[in-house]
Order: C-alpha cells, then structure tokens, then sequence
C-alpha cells in the first residue's frame, strides 16, 4: 500500500500524473542537477514540489548509503562491519 503524507497547511501531498514530456524531461534534468552538485554517488532520492509558475522547485534530498566492511587500518586485515 502507498504510504499517503498527511495535508500541511491546506497542501495536499499528491503523486505526478500525465504529465507533459517537456515538463517530465525538466524534471529530470533538475533532479539530476541537484543529485550532481551535492556530489552523491550511489543510491538516494531528489523529493521536489510542482510550482504552477516557477516549475520543480528541491526540497531536499534522501540518501540511502550502501554499506562496505571497511578496513580498521590500513594493511592489518582487521574488518570493522560497525561503521
């Protein structure tokens, strides 16, 4: 089931439907953008707003870090799965 964000001061939280492909094509390229100056890698999620006037506006972003034993030093084949 789709989790449903509850109305905030009157605004309503809903999914993006048929939109125009040159409306979609921006959003793309914006949420790449921002993806790109933040310097992420890997998995994470761009959440934006429709404005009627002003386009995708950001609103923040969401990373999902993937996880790699990493080596406690250098050379001394000690994993730490803690970090």
């Amino acid at each position: 089931m789709a989790r449903r964000e509850p109305e905030c001061n009157g605004t309503k939280s809903i999914p993006a439907r048929d939109l125009a492909p040159d409306l979609s094509e921006q959003i793309v390229r914006v949420s790449l953008a921002a993806y790109r100056a933040m310097g992420l890698r890997d998995y994470g999620r761009i959440d934006l707003r429709l404005h009627p006037e002003r386009g995708p506006l950001i609103l923040e972003s969401t990373l999902t870090l993937i996880y790699r034993p990493v080596r406690a030093l250098p050379g001394r084949g000690e994993e730490r799965n803690d970090l």
